[in-house]
């Protein structure tokens, strides 16, 4: 599944982020995740791309929407490079 770079879900804003935890319980984090790096949000297990993206929810918009918002900005991007 591609992951959207604009993804917010549902642990981005109800503090169960393991980035936000690692700020404030730096010792669980270490102990559940095996180092102090933080994870890139595209591999976080909590990111389930458009199924449960706050965005594409607070703005009314279809997963079918989302995806293809995200598809025409991809090619757009692709353009002008």
């Amino acid at each position: 599944m591609k992951k959207c770079s604009d993804y917010c879900g549902a642990a981005c804003i109800d503090g169960s982020c393991p980035n936000a935890l690692r700020e404030e319980n730096p010792e669980y984090y270490e102990m559940c995740y095996g180092s102090l790096e933080k994870i890139q949000c595209r591999r976080c297990a909590f990111n389930h791309g458009c199924e449960d993206c706050c965005i594409a929810f607070y703005s009314e918009r279809t997963v079918e929407q989302c995806q293809a918002d995200h598809r025409l900005r991809r090619v757009d991007n692709e353009n002008q490079a």
